[in-house]
């Protein structure tokens, strides 16, 4: 009996303990599950915010080419101090200049709006800056630069747009837009723990919202073979591809941190820039750190309750087992006084009957 018991009392045992490593086993993997569910609608979240950035940036930079354009398509014969005026309404009206020039056609700046931005007699030919006029004109067509150092601070992108009356090439018109001013309208309002940052095809920083790096900087040349998953993705990002990635971003006093990166190319004008959201990788583990607490007491309960119904459950065994040995023994002991009874009664009959027999024969002989 004490051995049926023992082998049920360990299978329970065994039941109950796989039972329990089930139930830590599937919290385990929801635990995952739910992990890499966060972090996948967390790089879906960057990537739509990173779109975002990418064609409002688009979408300014194109609107400032074309209202550029219109100035000299439409006015192809203004004097400077008309041009003068365009300039002054089109700046008072719109936001993202730094300025708007007008270059004659022998290069020299004639006119532009604000005043003090605009170097006026500044003659480009003389100073060897001729390649942008040129071009515009040779090529009859709109030609944008990277953004290049302001002569007071900053970057700007230049817009350099022929003027013609006819065949006669007239000058060009010159707009200015400053990086400040288009990050501080897109990229400067991301209100979150991590930062955008902004490069152009040449690795170039336009903007760095980490505040860890300077408008002008190369990436390339600071980061060198450092950390060759953030070069990966930035090749990427110039390559003008669109994605989401991972990589460590090291810091001062040998410490690191894991990060998430989003990024959406920007094309304009022949001109390839590329806008990144980062993020820490631990805003997927504040998203996710009620939810998880909540699984993981759910599962100790669990666990839990399979050991007290697993332990109650032996303990009940054990007890039925043990008023049945009670049970099996006090039966087995009123039988054995029951038989002993019988046993003697027996006896007795026997006794009796022998006692018969020989009164039998004692009257027979005396008869």
């Amino acid at each position: 009996m004490e051995k049926h018991e023992k082998k049920v009392i360990f299978a329970i045992a065994v039941i109950s303990v796989l039972f329990l490593l089930l139930i830590v086993f599937m919290g385990i993997k929801t635990h995952n599950d739910v992990e890499e569910v966060a972090k996948l609608e967390c790089s879906k979240h960057q990537l739509l915010l990173a779109k975002q950035f990418s064609t409002g940036v688009e979408e300014f930079l194109n609107e400032k080419v074309e209202l550029t354009e219109s100035i000299a398509r439409n006015h192809p014969n203004a004097s400077p101090e008309e041009f003068q005026a365009l300039f002054i309404d089109i700046y008072e009206g719109s936001t993202g200049y730094y300025a708007l020039e007008y270059i004659n056609a022998s290069g020299v700046v004639v006119a532009g709006y604000p005043e003090e931005n605009v170097p006026i007699g500044y003659n480009l030919y003389e100073n060897n800056r001729e390649y942008p006029i040129e071009h515009a004109r040779d090529t009859r067509d709109t030609y944008c630069t990277n953004p290049v150092g302001l002569f007071e601070d900053g970057l700007g992108s230049f817009i350099w747009i022929p003027v013609f009356d006819g065949d006669e090439h007239k000058g060009t018109i010159l707009g200015i837009i400053q990086m400040s001013t288009l990050a501080e309208k897109y990229l400067e309002p991301y209100d979150s723990s991590g930062y955008v940052y902004l490069i152009d095809r040449n690795t170039q920083v336009l903007y760095d919202g980490s505040g860890q790096y300077t408008a002008g900087d190369n990436y390339f040349d600071m980061l060198n073979e450092s950390n060759p998953k953030w070069m990966h993705i930035i090749e990427e990002q110039l390559n003008g591809s669109e994605g989401t990635a991972e990589f460590t971003l090291n810091g001062k006093n040998n410490t690191s941190e894991d990060k998430m990166i989003a990024f959406s190319p920007i094309e304009w004008q022949r001109r390839l820039w590329s806008v990144a959201v980062v993020s820490p990788a631990t805003e997927v583990e504040e998203i996710t750190h009620p939810a998880l607490l909540k699984h993981t007491v759910l599962v100790l309960f669990s666990a839990s309750i399979t050991l007290l119904g697993g332990f109650s459950l032996i303990l009940l065994l054990t007890s039925w087992n043990r008023s049945l040995k009670v049970e099996v023994h006090n039966k087995t002991y009123e039988l054995k006084q029951s038989n002993e009874f019988l046993e003697k009664a027996n006896q007795k009959l026997k006794e009796l009957d022998g006692l018969k027999s020989d009164f039998v024969s004692m009257v027979s002989h005396e008869l």
